[in-house]
C-alpha cells in the first residue's frame, strides 16, 4: 500500500474510534468529566500538536541546513547557460 493509503486508513479509523467514543458507544475507563471535556477537543489537540511538530521540524532543518558548494556552482553555471541562450534568442536580461 502507498503512504497515502496508509494515512487515509489511519485517519478514517481514528475518526471512527473518536466518534464512537464521543457518543459513548465505546466505553472508556475514564471519568465522566474526561469524556465530557477532553474527548470532544481531542482532534483539535492532535491538529495543534501536529502543527507544532511540523514547525519545529522545519525550523530545526533550516537551522542545520548544510551548504553544498558544488551544487551552488552547478546551479550558477546552469543559470548562466540559460541567460546566454535567452540572450541569443533576443531577450534582454539584466
Amino acid at each position: 500500500m502507498t503512504r497515502a493509503t496508509n494515512f487515509g486508513i489511519a485517519v478514517v479509523s481514528s475518526a471512527l474510534i473518536w466518534i464512537l467514543t464521543l457518543f459513548r458507544i465505546i466505553p472508556v475507563p475514564f471519568s465522566e468529566t474526561f469524556v465530557d471535556y477532553v474527548i470532544p477537543v481531542l482532534p483539535f489537540w492532535c491538529l495543534v500538536s501536529l502543527g507544532s511538530y511540523v514547525l519545529c521540524n522545519i525550523g530545526y532543518n533550516l537551522f542545520t541546513f548544510r551548504e553544498c558548494p558544488s551544487e551552488y556552482h552547478s546551479l550558477m553555471e546552469e543559470i548562466n547557460e540559460s541567460k546566454s541562450f535567452l540572450r541569443s534568442k533576443g531577450l534582454e536580461i539584466q
